[in-house]
């Protein structure tokens, strides 16, 4: 059996930790996320050039049979460009949170779509490549969290 004071008896915890180092850095993540992303900012950008309003784009992004991996692309892109305080974890909501409260809640805090169109009309690569690592910033976040507790249970 396991001394229950063991951990008073430690007087450098840190060299007791054990971190999992299984992330992928900077910039070799990036070629990752451009791949994986680069769809879904293309179709982001084509949105807001057919859209009247921004209002109009997140119901086209809300479409029940829009696929569902590319709608949270999707909404990631418009909370980061359109409307920084709806949340992803809100508006992936489809069946429960109709589009219409969302805009009738936050549609103020809406970039009105001239701007939209003025700053997606022309993206360069390099601002499409940012977009991409922005929307997959926290693709991992809380996955060395899984692997410890699969260490602990295994």
């Amino acid at each position: 059996m396991s001394d229950p004071n063991f951990l008073r008896t430690i007087s450098d915890l840190g060299k007791i930790i054990t971190p999992i180092d299984s992330t992928i850095r900077f910039p070799e993540i990036l070629e990752i996320l451009i791949n994986k992303y680069s769809g879904a900012v293309e179709t982001f950008c084509q949105l807001i050039r057919e859209c009247d309003s921004s209002e109009d784009v997140l119901r086209q992004i809300r479409q029940p049979e829009r696929e569902a991996d590319e709608r949270m692309a999707l909404l990631k892109m418009y909370r980061r460009c359109v409307s920084p305080v709806l949340d992803t974890e809100t508006t992936k909501k489809i069946r429960k949170i109709s589009t219409e409260s969302l805009i009738e809640t936050y549609g103020l805090t809406f970039k009105p779509i001239a701007k939209l169109k003025q700053q997606f009309q022309a993206m360069s690569p390099e601002y499409r490549f940012a977009l991409a690592a922005l929307i997959g910033e926290y693709d991992t976040r809380g996955q060395s969290g899984y692997e410890l507790t699969g260490l602990f249970f295994d």
